[in-house]
């Protein structure tokens, strides 16, 4: 990883380090559609509920198994729709709400989004900032807020 100069990069520099490395962004991969309903089977509590299916059966009580599994299906198809209006949400906000960076760039400063960070480049942080990316401290001291990280 290039180490930042005073100066900061070039223009060039960074549109080759952005060709190289891509855009400063975490790539969301979540299961859509079916395999996301179907995840809501998956699990410790589904699998003792669906043993217990299993087990009502085998001991001749449908009612009690068709009871367990309407729930379990129940619980799932809520589950489903509620992490999809939460996901719509989420991704209303992460529209709306575009990380930037204070970068030196051509030895001046610029704001810049922080999908166009790449390494080497010399970002300034003040209190109450977003880190935009992994970054090494070259001066100054840092206290970080992690409740976000440990809850």
């Amino acid at each position: 990883m290039p180490v930042a100069s005073p100066a900061g990069l070039t223009a060039a520099a960074a549109a080759e380090g952005l060709r190289q490395f891509g855009p400063n962004v975490v790539a969301r991969m979540r299961p859509r559609g079916m395999g996301a309903l179907f995840g809501k089977f998956w699990g410790v509590v589904p699998w003792m509920l669906e043993v217990a299916i299993v087990l009502d059966l085998v001991l001749g009580r449908r009612i009690e198994a068709i009871v367990i599994a309407a729930l379990l299906v129940f619980n799932a198809l809520v589950g489903f729709m509620q992490e999809g209006r939460a996901q719509k949400a989420l991704a209303l906000l992460r529209q709306r709400l575009t990380v930037t960076a204070r970068v030196r760039r051509d030895d001046r400063w610029q704001e810049l989004p922080a999908a166009q960070l790449v390494p080497g480049d010399l970002v300034r942080l003040r209190m109450g900032d977003v880190v935009p990316a992994d970054v090494r401290l070259t001066d100054g001291q840092v206290q970080v807020d992690q409740s976000q990280l440990t809850g």
